[in-house]
């Protein structure tokens, strides 16, 4: 073992998963809290362990195949022993003319000689061995081993439903996901992790049974009923990883009937952007001071808006970060509340209409607040009092669903605004979105088509651009973490008066002056080699689209 620990750990620090300073704490770790060396390396840099295994095969130079390319021959594995396979955790994938490829996992005790020969002495090929993560082994293992003519899915029995959760959640923490979904299909179930705003499979063929458990286990803990399987069902809980006593994840429950039975959604708060201020959201200079400036004036409305997941909380709570001072009574009301702020208090509403918006504002006004800070304006009501509170010296933060940061404007006309008080209220319109940045180890220089060229816009042939390219650090995505995109209205003399008239969306637009637009922003991190040209365009569209 002390030689194998040596091979994962050499092979991650060459990879660049982990450097000097963190294999010290990884060999502690090992040595003081007996965990297995995966694991800990796992946890220390927050990579997915198939990844660790990915570095210790190219460290031998041997291919790594992925649970995509774990495809069993069904020819194949009925000339291998069943006990074979499984004791030595060997599977027969690929077969060519000669030789045929056999997936191991490098930590087992296999003695490949030995193994070699005897595979090769029943399918008469020379073999091939090639590296495997060794979950990723044992499901394709299971399932190649339980087919029948009938059914070409395998259930994912017996499982220990306390520790797939317990695994399930620490594997999100460490793949930096924001939500977990475990969904029914028609047969099995599935898991899938939104990771960078991508969903991303990571258990597949869970068994109606198992999947039934997991979600008991998973209500329990989020204070729900488990005998109801036909409502809508929210709840909330605190989850400690095991092992790492440090970190406690808010995660915020919600479940669903469906056709197949009932799916749940957990989405995990905060845990990477709690701290994340103002200078690292990805503000273009001019907008950072701009933003910075407004939300440090004595009264006026502030407005963030964008789609479900565009981080659009996470702004207003870098902004509140800045200005909470001890002279300053800061009150929040939110749905929910996804993580505290020392000095701010935190008004959660509820699910029933006993808290509401409105209802807690007008009460919220009655307490001495300097800045008030509204989760989201979705109603005429709680639109009027927040453009109250601001006209009569107030800061007043929110967040709107639309497109646009001039959509923001019509939005709270439409609604049934008065024209002239959100002239006289407003100081600044903020459209965001989140674009994948770059992996910095990967990426690399790319020479634009023509027609990526018409979308950019850029007549000149030598534009610098980076793509996407993959390797172990981003679980071969190409991209790591997410940046903010921004599209700013500042509100001068000349806007407020085409407000007041109760102008359109392109009027307003037009009298916009120094407007930056989500496609300006975009294009600048693109060149920049923040992020490529194809995240770009999934995000946001040429004007002349």
């Amino acid at each position: 073992m002390a030689l194998a620990f040596r091979t994962i750990l050499d092979a991650s620090v060459r990879a660049g998963i982990i450097d000097a300073d963190t294999a010290v704490k990884v060999r502690q770790d090992v040595q003081t809290k007996s965990m297995d060396p995966i694991e800990a390396i796992s946890r220390r840099a927050r990579i997915p362990v198939s990844s660790i295994y990915q570095a210790v095969a190219e460290d031998k130079g041997i291919p790594y195949f992925g649970r995509e390319r774990l495809n069993p021959r069904a020819e194949l594995m009925k000339k291998v022993p069943a006990s074979l396979i499984r004791r030595k955790l060997i599977l027969p994938v690929l077969e060519e003319s000669d030789e045929i490829t056999v997936a191991s996992s490098p930590m087992e005790e296999v003695d490949y000689k030995q193994i070699r020969e005897s595979l090769r002495s029943v399918l008469d090929k020379p073999i091939k061995f090639v590296i495997a993560n060794p979950d990723d082994l044992k499901f394709a293992i299971e399932t190649a081993l339980r087919l029948d003519k009938t059914d070409n899915a395998v259930a994912v029995e017996n499982i220990d439903t306390v520790q797939f959760v317990d695994k399930m959640i620490r594997e999100a923490f460490i793949w930096r996901a924001s939500d977990i979904h475990i969904e029914p299909e028609e047969k099995y179930f599935r898991v899938r992790f939104r990771v960078d705003g991508i969903l991303q499979v990571y258990k597949e063929g869970l068994s109606r049974e198992a999947a039934y458990t997991i979600l008991s286990r998973i209500k329990v803990l989020g204070g729900l009923d488990i005998a109801e399987t036909r409502e809508f069902q929210d709840g909330s809980f605190t989850y400690t990883i095991e092992g790492m006593e440090e970190e406690k994840i808010d995660i915020r429950l919600a479940t669903a009937p469906t056709r197949y039975g009932e799916r749940a959604t957990l989405r995990i708060l905060g845990l990477d952007t709690k701290m994340l201020t103002l200078e690292m959201l990805g503000f273009p200079s001019e907008i950072y001071h701009h933003f910075e400036r407004m939300i440090k004036q004595p009264h006026g409305l502030i407005l963030i808006t964008g789609p479900t997941g565009s981080g659009k909380t996470t702004t207003l709570y870098a902004a509140l970060r800045v200005i909470n001072q001890p002279g300053r009574n800061i009150l929040t009301v939110e749905n929910p509340v996804e993580y505290p702020i020392e000095g701010v208090s935190q008004i959660q509403i509820d699910n029933v209409g006993k808290v509401t918006f409105a209802g807690s504002l007008r009460s919220l006004l009655r307490h001495d607040p300097d800045v008030l800070m509204i989760g989201e304006i979705r109603d005429l009501d709680t639109a009027q009092i927040a453009l109250r509170a601001a006209i009569t010296g107030h800061m007043v933060f929110s967040t709107l669903h639309t497109n646009t940061a001039c959509g923001t404007i019509t939005r709270l006309i439409d609604m049934g605004c008065e024209p002239y008080l959100l002239a006289s209220t407003l100081t600044t319109s903020i459209a965001q979105r989140l674009v994948r940045r770059l992996c910095p180890s990967c990426k690399r220089p790319a020479k634009l088509s023509d027609e990526e060229r018409k979308f950019f816009r850029k007549p000149e042939k030598n534009i610098s651009v980076y793509e996407a390219v993959g390797c172990i650090n981003c679980q071969g995505t190409g991209y790591q973490g997410r940046i903010g995109i921004f599209e700013i209205i500042r509100v001068d003399k000349k806007l407020r008066r085409v407000i007041a008239q109760g102008s359109d969306e392109d009027k307003i637009e037009m009298a916009a002056e120094h407007m930056t637009t989500l496609y300006d922003d975009a294009m600048a991190k693109v060149m920049e080699g923040i992020t490529s040209l194809d995240e770009a365009r999934r995000v946001v569209k040429s004007r002349e689209e």
